[in-house]
């Protein structure tokens, strides 16, 4: 293969990860503070709802996908499959009407149960893609061009509930400069020693099960002009 100048996914996962920016990721094993709590995989006021309720709900289901295997690019099948060698990589089109605002957004999973996962508490990252990309239609190389990965998320390997990633900061990014950044890519955060070599399985959405989603919320922008007033 010719040598490349970007960036692997697995080069990535080994560096030593920051968080996505938010509020701070807690876990089991991470908690918050005396004065917040830890929903939904954040450190929050007790008061605080991660979601408004006045929010309206938005569900996209990716246009392309692929799972990697360092810069072996696969079709996604069923599960797909995270591990210290497997990443996925996700791209949405969003379309949203002029007056909405952002105010959270969700990347969904729900865990697959065809295959057995080990055992252990496992760190999830994020990283954006800056190169365009094209689902494939068969094994290639593709190895496109990511930012460091961020910490996102502590879960489980045998978590039985749906994964919740917050990626409201990634998503706004999207929404900011669409001609630059083309999706993420999901994968296994390495830059702390594991419990054991973690796998995790999720639904591809090729069975029964729903695939990868993402989910945002938004207000209407007049609604929060009246607010300041």
């Amino acid at each position: 293969m010719k040598p490349s100048l970007l960036l692997s996914a697995a080069f990535l996962s080994a560096a030593c990860a920051p968080s996505l920016p938010g509020r701070p990721i807690c876990s089991a094993t991470t908690p918050c503070d005396a004065k917040t709590s830890c929903v939904v995989g954040r450190c929050r006021p007790t008061q605080e709802s991660p979601v408004p309720e006045t929010a309206r709900r938005h569900q996209f289901e990716p246009v392309a996908t692929a799972q990697l295997d360092g810069g072996l690019a696969s079709p996604v099948q069923e599960p797909i499959v995270l591990s210290e060698d497997h990443t996925l990589l996700l791209r949405f089109a969003i379309d949203l009407p002029a007056e909405s605002r952002l105010q959270s957004a969700w990347l969904e999973l729900r865990r697959s149960p065809l295959c057995l996962p080990r055992p252990a508490r496992v760190k999830l990252g994020v990283s954006h893609v800056f190169s365009r990309w094209h689902e494939p239609t068969e094994a290639r190389w593709l190895r496109p061009r990511l930012s460091p990965l961020m910490h996102a998320a502590t879960t489980r390997a045998t978590r039985v509930e749906p994964l919740r990633v917050e990626v409201t900061n990634v998503v706004r990014n999207w929404m900011d400069e669409r001609t630059r950044f083309h999706g993420l890519l999901l994968g296994i955060d390495r830059s702390e020693a594991a419990e054991a070599s973690p796998r995790l399985c999720y639904s591809s959405g090729l069975l029964a099960h729903a695939g990868p989603l993402l989910v945002l919320y938004t207000v209407d922008s007049s609604s929060l002009r009246k607010g300041e007033g």
